[in-house]
């Protein structure tokens, strides 16, 4: 993927670092309450920026969560962290890692994880 670099072109007051187009596109429409995406370009931009965002009360769902290091970073600052991986192998080292870290974990598959219905309700 490419790391082209675009200015931001928010105002002044708002402005922030040069960022990324993928962290320009996503991030537009974004203000205010709700819930943010981070996406920075590299691993270490996106853990040095989590501390920035994440609050105790929210939910943490890092896609693509592979061996762990980072949803554990999560679960130290939000109530609930979700890590979410394709890998089998990803998810024993991260399983593993979180227990080490004094973690609770708990596997699911998309299979058997309850969906929600429109009215938020699982089903």
């Amino acid at each position: 993927a490419s790391q082209e670099r675009l200015q931001d072109q928010r105002p002044a007051s708002q402005m922030s670092t040069i960022q990324t187009k993928t962290e320009l596109t996503i991030g537009r429409g974004w203000e205010g309450s709700g819930c943010p995406v981070l996406v920075r370009g590299t691993t270490a931009e996106y853990r040095r920026s989590l501390a920035e965002i994440a609050r105790e009360d929210d939910l943490a769902v890092e896609i693509g969560s592979a061996a762990g290091v980072t949803t554990v970073k999560l679960a130290r600052l939000c109530s609930r962290t979700v890590g979410v991986d394709a890998q089998e192998s990803e998810v024993a080292i991260s399983t593993a890692y979180a227990e080490k870290e004094g973690f609770r974990t708990l596997l699911e598959d998309e299979e058997t994880l309850p969906a929600e219905n429109q009215s938020g309700q699982a089903s």
